[in-house]
């Protein structure tokens, strides 16, 4: 859709071009101008059309950048924002060859500062600001650090920053949306953001225990937006899940799930759950225990932890000598386990499996669900922000992640995709598709940078299927006002 919607727009740019030449369409062309035009396009090569729409896109920046000029970025590690050198290996390359376009294209050296430590960067950034000196230009660092970043008003209004195109597909639109207070944005996920792609929640399939047990894929199920929990527990339930026929379950008998409990937040997303809204004001408040809510979080409740069918691992009670991660890890690996929830940035396990597996999305809560919403991990998402020490060269720093981010969309993107394929990560051409669905369909909810600041309240429904006994409305009276105290201190802090 990408590539069609910009094929049309090169047309119309030619077409464009030829007025401002003096000519018509019919002038030109003697014939329908728009017609003779797509088909020109179509002629052209993948890789010629790409580098038009990279001149098109090139010829409508803003040259603002001195010749010169240095950008230095700080990130945390997991952070894919530069590579040394050339290796060979594509992936790498890419970041190399991405970084190398812009500094030759806007005349930059891009300078990246990793650290070790990704607590550490607030501590440098509130010394950097409260100095005054502006060594750093942009953050990319994950969402949970920035959150004290943005209440300690260390950070930019990321609204400010010029030449940042935020509404195209290069960034994030429901980050752009939900990670700002009071109108205030205090950081952005683009496609730079490669750590945010790795974290994405995604469901792997045994693809051998589906032909093994006339289950079919789910791979047309998922392209006609027919995806759900109740599908995916009907394939569990033909299973012979006592395998080893006691008569009680236990981890010697093959599972339909497993995962961790972490996934209870990455599965109340994708079933549409919102943990906060936002009023008209742009401020945020607390929803989880609206009716809606609690019936979706119900569902979820009997399904994940019905334990003849599912088991997430953390604080799982499970009769057995070996329980731990690495066990049910195995189970998926053996083909003792039908799905397993996990993350593009793990994928690397797999490798050697001997049984066939593909990649899915998260399921919808059912098909009246307009879309799928994918969380990616809270813990490692990666964001963009920049420090409260710029003035003059702010508009060279948004022009340098704008394009940045953009050529992460168009050069980088697609080798990462063709990474895992080569790699071997992922296996097939759906699943390679099924895991961008996921990428493409990521969710942040408005609590999702701020949930270490406000008392943690995605963790409640985590809580409460740990436990065992479904206690979420209690759970949520007794944590409601103190997250509501928790958003007011924050609120008082940036001055709203």
């Amino acid at each position: 859709m990408f590539r069609k919607t910009l094929a049309f727009l090169l047309c119309l740019v030619m077409l464009l071009s030829a007025a401002a030449c003096g000519e018509t369409a019919e002038e030109n062309t003697g014939t329908d101008n728009t017609a003779d035009t797509t088909a020109a396009v179509e002629t052209l090569s993948a890789e010629e059309l790409k580098q038009q729409e990279k001149e098109a896109y090139y010829a409508a920046l803003p040259a603002v950048v001195e010749d010169g000029a240095q950008i230095d970025i700080i990130s945390g590690t997991w952070v894919d924002i530069s590579a040394e050198e050339l290796t060979g290996q594509k992936f790498n390359d890419a970041l190399y060859n991405r970084n190398l376009e812009v500094e030759e294209r806007l005349g930059v050296k891009i300078v990246e500062h990793r650290q070790d430590d990704r607590k550490q960067i607030l501590t440098i950034i509130r010394n950097n600001v409260t100095a005054g000196d502006g060594t750093y230009d942009a953050i990319s660092n994950m969402t949970k650090y920035v959150s004290s970043m943005f209440v300690s008003n260390l950070l930019v209004d990321m609204n400010t920053v010029p030449n940042l195109q935020t509404e195209e597909k290069w960034w994030n639109q429901s980050a752009n949306e939900n990670f700002s207070i009071g109108g205030f944005s205090f950081c952005l996920i683009s496609s730079l953001c490669q750590n945010a792609d790795d974290v994405a929640a995604i469901i792997l399939i045994n693809k051998d225990m589906c032909v093994d047990y006339n289950l079919g894929l789910p791979y047309d199920a998922v392209k006609e937006s027919k995806w759900t929990y109740d599908m995916m527990f009907e394939m569990v339930e033909k299973l012979p899940l006592d395998s080893n026929g006691d008569g009680a379950m236990d981890d010697r008998d093959i599972m339909g799930i497993v995962g961790q409990v972490q996934d209870v937040q990455a599965s109340m997303i994708a079933c549409g759950v919102d943990f906060f809204a936002k009023d008209d004001k742009d401020i945020p408040y607390f929803i989880l225990q609206t009716e809606e809510n609690v019936d979706k979080f119900n569902k979820l409740f009997d399904m994940l932890t019905d334990k003849t069918r599912v088991c997430l691992v953390d604080g799982y009670k499970f009769a057995g000598e070996l329980t731990g991660w690495g066990y049910w890890q195995d189970k998926f690996l053996m083909g003792e386990a039908l799905f397993m929830l996990q993350y593009p940035g793990n994928m690397s396990t797999y490798l050697d499996m001997e049984h066939d597996y593909g990649v899915l999305p998260m399921p919808k809560y059912n098909e009246q669900q307009k879309e799928y919403r994918t969380m990616t991990n809270t813990g490692f998402t990666s964001c963009l922000s920049v420090p409260k020490v710029h003035d003059n060269d702010i508009s060279d720093i948004g022009l340098v992640l704008e394009v940045m981010s953009y050529l992460a969309l168009v050069d980088v993107k697609p080798i990462y995709i063709n990474n895992y394929l080569e790699q071997r990560y992922i296996r097939d051409e759906e699943s390679a598709e099924m895991m961008m669905l996921a990428i493409e369909t990521a969710y942040y909810d408005p609590g999702f940078a701020m949930t270490d600041q406000w008392g943690n309240p995605m963790a409640i429904p985590t809580t409460v299927v740990t436990s065992g006994s479904n206690t979420l409305v209690s759970s949520i009276q007794k944590k409601e006002s103190a997250i509501n105290d928790a958003i007011q201190k924050t609120l008082e802090a940036i001055g709203q």
